[in-house]
């Protein structure tokens, strides 16, 4: 992929610009390090690329698109974990590398197909249904298992993202929740009291938060794939 420099699509007076997909995706991936991912759009790639509307128009249809491309760009290479490895423990290592991925390009998570569609090559998704195949599932179960695998990951580090924006205006989720527990009748939230007391010495920006929901969201999710695993009456038929 061209680095930034690479990104002079301007053109000499009285010549069209000449762009690319690649350029596309690198002058996207610019501006979201630059601006934030909310001020990636059409007209910010094209004044980026110092083109008219109508060139990229030529290459890319709308913003959705565009993101779909920058998605396939940057998943294209993502490592992927030794295929000896048993299936929950290949989920697990693959999970790793695409929230490093996610984390590393937030522009990722402003893309809604991404929990629809599995966003990887063939290859990809070819290596993930043959671990679980071995691992037991049937194949179609397998596909929906990947599926619905990685939208978790997207899921949880779309939420990561934007706790990390809450903390930062010091909104926090322990500093909401005793909020909204403040002069309610202890009689009437007795449990939610009762944890808030159990949390009375712990700092509002706490950190590791976002690991320790990691962990336990994934561990969470791992059983349920291996109690789906155990009872075939579950599995997708058609």
């Amino acid at each position: 992929m061209p680095s930034t420099p690479a990104l002079e699509g301007r053109s000499k007076r009285g010549r069209p610009a000449t762009i690319d997909r690649d350029m596309i995706v690198a002058a996207a991936l610019s501006i979201a390090s630059e601006e934030g991912a909310s001020a990636v759009s059409m007209s910010s790639v094209a004044r980026r690329l110092g083109v008219g509307m109508p060139a990229l128009y030529h290459y890319i249809r709308n913003v959705n698109e565009l993101l779909g491309v920058v998605a396939s760009a940057l998943l294209a290479d993502i490592p992927l974990p030794d295929s000896r490895l048993r299936w929950d423990r290949w989920l697990l290592a693959f999970a790793e590398e695409f929230r490093s991925t996610l984390k590393r390009e937030p522009l990722l998570t402003r893309i809604p197909s991404l929990s629809v569609h599995q966003p990887f090559p063939a290859q990809t998704i070819e290596r993930g249904l043959r671990t679980l195949v071995r691992g037991g599932f049937d194949e179609l179960t397998a596909v929906v298992v990947f599926g619905e695998f990685v939208r978790k990951v997207v899921d949880l580090v779309y939420a990561e993202h934007a706790r990390d924006e809450e903390v930062s205006i010091g909104q926090s989720p322990l500093h909401v929740l005793r909020a909204r527990a403040e002069g309610v009748p202890a009689t009437e939230i007795s449990t939610l009291t009762s944890v808030l007391e159990a949390l009375s010495s712990v700092p509002e920006d706490v950190e590791g938060v976002s690991d320790l929901l990691w962990e336990w969201n994934l561990h969470v999710e791992l059983l349920g794939l291996r109690a789906l695993l155990d009872d075939s009456s579950h599995h997708i038929r058609l």
